[in-house]
């Protein structure tokens, strides 16, 4: 059973003459992780199957409840539901989750360990990944040109770590140098109408 939001219940009509309920489209778009659906899409999750006529019947009469938006683009059209604390067609949580933490940043010591996070843990190895090539990279440059290490210590594992997590913090730095002059950009663009 789908937890439909009260907002959502105070405007449906219920109807038990129609085969298709306007609640059995909206707790099916809600119980898909989908934030839009297309008539195809929604017709293939609804089950008893029902024709396209009535599931579009069914939108165009959720449509006058507001309770779901339709997007018109070149050869489709897509609906969403309309939650009213939603600048765009997604729930209320997945907004929270764009402009909130990220799975690393609600990753816990105990999931790490147990790898319970699937997400996130991905993100770690792929972090890895594309740290380890950027390090050999430069580590073949300086060979190449023939510039000793920065740092050697006894054991090559504690040497390795302390590189990364210097490279690390370079990144971390560039990036914000970066930011620093496209925000002074920006600014003196709008204070002196882009003469820089």
């Amino acid at each position: 059973m789908t937890d439909r939001p009260d907002w959502i219940d105070d405007r449906l009509q219920q109807n038990v003459r129609n085969k298709l309920t306007q609640t059995h489209v909206v707790d099916t778009m809600l119980a898909s992780e989908r934030p839009f659906f297309s008539i195809t899409q929604i017709e293939a999750e609804l089950k008893p199957n029902v024709n396209r006529g009535t599931v579009r019947n069914r939108l165009t009469e959720l449509q006058e409840l507001d309770v779901v938006t339709e997007q018109a683009y070149p050869g489709v059209s897509l609906f969403h539901i309309n939650h009213p604390e939603s600048d765009w067609p997604l729930t209320p949580e997945g907004k929270r989750s764009l402009n909130g933490e990220t799975r690393l940043e609600t990753l816990s010591a105990k999931d790490l360990i147990t790898l319970k996070d699937d997400r996130a843990i991905n993100t770690i190895v792929l972090s890895g990944i594309y740290l380890s090539g950027a390090l050999m990279f430069v580590g073949a440059l300086m060979s190449t040109a023939n510039i000793p290490a920065p740092i050697e210590t006894n054991h090559q594992v504690f040497t390795a770590s302390i590189i990364l997590f210097t490279f690390v913090f370079c990144i971390l730095f560039v990036r914000s140098a970066i930011g620093a002059v496209r925000s002074l950009r920006s600014y003196t663009s709008v204070k002196f109408g882009g003469l820089f």
